[in-house]
């Protein structure tokens, strides 16, 4: 299709039709299948719009792009009067055609449509970064900023254009609203308009449209006319000459907290949604909208009194990122360094110590407080959301409490907390009420209609929210976030408003106990009998029992504590560095250059874990899990608002979390061990829970032994040490599940580890490694030599060896059921033939 070039007569400016035409015929040739929708579409007075990619009709044609961002509040309505013509020349090419009665009849004109433009170019003239950012050139230009919606005012309908008649020679004419207002204003002409539409088209064939007049013609008059007085033409019925109404809608937009810089306070921008924009997003939202700036004149101008505006946006496109909230970018190189690290790890025996590598790195300010790190980066992963098919969901967000004395850094990790997450609210409990944490409802000034406006809780969602001084919080007030923080939504009915809200957000909460030193560490030893433990933190039990961990952090006399902590802490003011605060040592002889495991890394990692590993439970870790839970509520003293099923819940997200921290698809035995570990340190003194003292509990100098030793003791307890194995899970052959997409493989030229071929035992003793692939026995793992490669033959893809043939014949799905039905390991090799 030949199209007319876009251009007047030397001098002049191109005439209505022919940017009309231009951009019908774009349409038609790019979205002819959603016209097609549109013309089906049975109900004539809906709104419908096509949704334009800009750089598509930057290729079609520059021109017109480069006319569309300069001057949008002439060229959108040319748009929508483009798509307009372009179902007429539609209809008009099937009825030529001679199309069946039956499609002619299915395909109407709908004139209530518009374009909606999206994908505008990311250049600093057009996609704001931050509203700090606008200035007065943005004025009338189309730009695009993202942000959170704060607040919904609700969906109103509103008239968009009236009849008027010149009260002098009766020409009637129509006149458009002014969108941005804050009531129904009409921009009439300063005189009758007859004399005008006669003087346009003696000159030229360009309506009132590209003059920017907001006017229409509707009835000639024959002679000009001065009239300077209008009044809206009534009907015989009596009601106002109204032409059409649409859907208008308020909302409230708050730049990103993670766009700005330090100490700068969030702004937001007033939008405005119309017609099928309207209702299409609800407080809590993150959103990106393209729009026109415009300004709104809060009072009518005076001379000599000083102007009162504001700076709003007129919405042309609204795009939904909630899915998005949470996106970091990752690049492919770190996520092979990532597989690398864990195949590293694997291979050298070394998983544990691999792992508190990464848990050295949260909060590195303060020294030791393994649990406590741990905690905080398990709380963080989370663990797998469920739904069934009626849709009910169980949460996947773990929630933490941190219970101690003043100075034992828990606003310094939830600080640091808030900067590993992407998305994160922190605000103190002081001066909060239950509204600011999840909705309230206010009154728009501009309409005087009720809105929404979100809370913290509805803020963070899909991310995290940081709750600091927890007891400030009044009772009533904290009672409101029961519902956000377990079945992670609110649900609203005020003035008027009924609604639900999601909050599938984590919790983190400080709180300074209101008993004494000495009853901490008395109600912390003596297992949180009955109520002491709701009493002694001064929050209700439904509220406790939402908690997945609970740390009671105490600041006991120690001196040899207190000497590590003030060299590390004076390690910073010091000539001399001191031993305590040396940076933390590599896992592998040979580190990875690029994986230092800054902030930046961290946040990557734990956004790439959460959204690639789904782990499912073990039966070995589902039986260690279970009888936990049965032992905790057999105790006669325990406490009510910590062994309801919620616990149950709990210990499976954090076996989820840990297995995702471990790079692992599966969750095994060790995830269980250290959920229990979080959940209740002082389920076994141990010096890997620092004594059951979370706040003194450091890191081990061989993790992966110390595993065995405290494994060990927590099966003991638990009564199944002879159903299941503390090692089951962690062999090579099924230790560690690498993602195959995202995991660094392993090249021809590396060692490899070869797995350890079990022999029969006799009863009542475990099952040994064969001589030729034996690892010694004090190491978790077995471990390679130094000699050991694979030989050339089996590079190149030669006859299997015999440890390989041996792993064939393994069945290794029979060989974990025998772990939990058998009696003992003994009898399960015992069980076992000579292949």
């Amino acid at each position: 299709m030949e199209l007319p070039p876009v251009a007047g007569p030397a001098g002049t400016e191109p005439c209505l039709s022919e940017y009309i035409f231009t951009f019908s015929s774009f349409l038609l040739s790019q979205h002819f299948q959603e016209i097609e929708r549109i013309l089906a579409q049975p109900d004539v007075s809906k709104y419908a719009a096509v949704r334009v990619n800009f750089l598509d009709l930057a290729c079609f044609h520059s021109d017109l792009a480069a006319l569309i961002l300069a001057r949008p509040t002439t060229f959108l309505p040319i748009l929508d009067e483009a798509l307009r013509d372009a179902q007429t020349r539609l209809l008009t090419e099937r009825e030529s055609s001679h199309a069946s009665e039956t499609q002619e009849q299915r395909l109407s004109f709908k004139p209530l449509v518009h374009v909606r433009i999206s994908n505008l170019p990311q250049c600093a003239e057009v996609t704001k970064p931050t509203i700090s950012g606008l200035r007065s050139a943005d004025m009338g230009r189309l730009i695009v900023l993202s942000g959170t919606v704060t607040r919904t005012g609700s969906v109103m309908v509103r008239e968009k254009e009236r009849e008027y008649e010149c009260l002098k020679c009766g020409y009637q004419f129509r006149a458009q609203a002014t969108p941005v207002s804050k009531s129904v204003v009409f921009e009439l002409p300063l005189r009758c308009p007859s004399g005008n539409e006669l003087q346009d088209s003696e000159t030229s064939e360009a309506t009132s449209t590209t003059r920017g007049r907001p006017w229409k013609r509707f009835k000639r008059c024959n002679a000009p006319c001065s009239g300077t007085r209008f009044a809206p033409v009534t009907r015989s019925n009596g009601d106002a000459g109204t032409c059409a109404c649409g859907d208008y809608q308020e909302i409230r937009l708050q730049e990103s907290v993670q766009h700005l810089g330090m100490g700068s306070i969030p702004r937001s921008i007033l939008v405005v949604l119309t017609d099928e924009l309207a209702g299409s997003c609800k407080a809590g939202d993150e959103i990106t909208v393209t729009g026109i700036l415009q300004r709104r004149w809060l009072r009518p101008l005076v001379p000599g009194t000083r102007c009162d505006m504001d700076v709003i946006l007129e919405a042309n496109y609204v795009q939904i990122n909630n899915e998005r909230k949470a996106i970091v970018d990752i690049s492919p190189d770190l996520l092979d360094a990532f597989g690398h690290f864990w195949r590293l790890a694997k291979r050298d025996g070394v998983i544990l110590r691999a792992r508190d590598r990464i848990i050295r790195a949260v909060c590195p300010q303060t020294y030791g407080m393994f649990i406590v790190k741990l905690a905080v980066l398990l709380s963080l992963i989370g663990g797998v959301p469920q739904e069934d098919s009626s849709g009910a969901r169980v949460r996947g967000e773990s929630h933490l409490l941190l219970v101690g004395d003043p100075g034992t850094a828990k606003s310094r990790l939830l600080r640091y907390a808030a900067l590993l997450s992407p998305r994160a609210v922190l605000t103190t409990g002081i001066g909060t009420s239950g509204a600011g944490l999840t909705v309230t409802a206010v009154r728009e000034p501009a309409t005087g209609e009720w809105a929404l406006e979100a809370g913290a809780l509805v803020l963070a969602d899909g991310g995290l929210c940081c709750i600091d001084e927890f007891d400030s919080i009044r009772e009533h007030d904290r009672a409101a976030i029961h519902e956000a923080m377990e079945q992670q939504t609110v649900s609203v009915a005020k003035a008027g408003l009924v609604c639900r809200l999601n909050t599938r957000a984590t919790v983190f909460a400080a709180t300074n106990p209101k008993a004494t030193k000495a009853s901490l560490q008395h109600l912390r030893k003596s297992g949180e009998t009955g109520n002491s433990l709701s009493i002694a933190l001064g929050v209700a039990s439904p509220l406790l029992s939402r908690f997945d961990v609970i740390l009671i952090l105490t600041d006991k006399q120690d001196d040899e504590w207190d000497e590590r902590v003030a060299d590390f802490v004076l390690n910073d003011y010091a000539e001399k560095k001191s031993p305590f605060r040396r940076p933390p040592d590599d896992v592998f002889d040979n580190p990875i250059p690029s994986l230092d495991w800054s902030l930046e890394q961290l946040r990557q990692y734990l956004h790439h874990v959460r959204g690639t590993f789904r782990p499912t439970l073990s039966p070995a870790s589902e039986c260690v899990l279970g009888a936990y839970y049965a032992l905790r509520r057999t105790n006669s003293e325990r406490s009510a608002a910590r062994t309801t099923v919620r616990l149950l819940e709990s210990l499976v997200r954090l076996t989820q979390a840990h297995a995702r921290l471990m790079y692992r698809k599966r969750a095994v035995v060790q995830d269980a061990i250290f959920a229990i570990v979080v959940v209740d340190p002082d389920f076994v003194e141990h010096f890997l829970t620092g004594g059951g003292d979370p706040r003194q509990s450091d890191f081990s100098s061989d993790p992966d032994n110390a595993y065995l030793d405290y494994a060990k003791l927590v099966l003991q307890k638990l009564g199944i040490e002879s159903k299941v194995h503390m090692e089951e899970g962690l062999p090579i052959h099924s230790g560690l599940d690498l993602n195959p997409e995202t995991s660094w493989q392993p090249s021809r030229n590396e060692t490899v580890q070869k797995e350890p071929v079990l022999q029969p035992a006799r009863p009542g003793e475990h099952p040994q490694p064969d001589s030729e692939a034996a690892a010694p026995a004090v190491e978790p793992l077995w471990q390679p030599s130094a000699t050991e490669t694979l030989s050339e033959n089996d590079q190149q893809g030669g006859e299997k060896t015999f440890v390989e043939r041996a792993l064939d014949d393994f069945d290794f799905d029979a060989i974990e059921s025998r772990f939990l039905t058998d009696a003992s390991l003994g009898s399960w090799a015992a069980s076992l033939g000579p292949s």
